[in-house]
């Protein structure tokens, strides 16, 4: 969202559904994958697949700046990393899926809660703290 800003509201609901699946893998995918991994890469997956809804026609549009142009660009290439780490992050979690192992290789309790709940308690903390500044309004098109 920080390519376009948001300071007008939202064009399309592209950033809407990128948002949710940040969410969905920072705050639910993480936390399921400590404990269950091949539920916590399916859901890391979905998450992913949602991010790219906006991520990778943002990377198609650099892609086509730099063939049109016919000269290397800086800048395409940093606006495209995000698109890169999605696109990465769905091979990883698709070739983690094909794997014989079903179970992550943490063995201690304490990492296992400390690894679950650290992502859960950074997204509690976010909503108490920027969620009030939140409007419905700012998700209508």
């Amino acid at each position: 969202m920080i390519y376009w800003g948001i300071s007008a509201g939202f064009a399309n609901y592209a950033p809407i559904i990128s948002l949710l699946g940040s969410v969905l893998v920072f705050a639910i995918a993480i936390p399921i994958y400590v404990y269950f991994k091949r539920i916590g890469l399916f859901i890391g997956l979905f998450g992913c697949l949602l991010i790219s809804a906006y991520e990778i026609p943002f990377w198609v549009i650099n892609l086509r700046k730099v063939l049109i142009e016919h000269k290397f660009q800086w800048d395409a290439l940093i606006f495209s990393l995000p698109a890169l780490v999605t696109l990465l992050a769905a091979y990883l979690s698709i070739k983690g899926l094909f794997r014989k192992e079903n179970q992550p290789s943490f063995s201690n309790q304490i990492i296992k809660l400390i690894l679950a709940g650290v992502p859960i308690a950074l997204f509690i903390l976010y909503l108490i703290f920027y969620g009030k500044f939140w409007n419905i309004n700012e998700f209508k098109i």
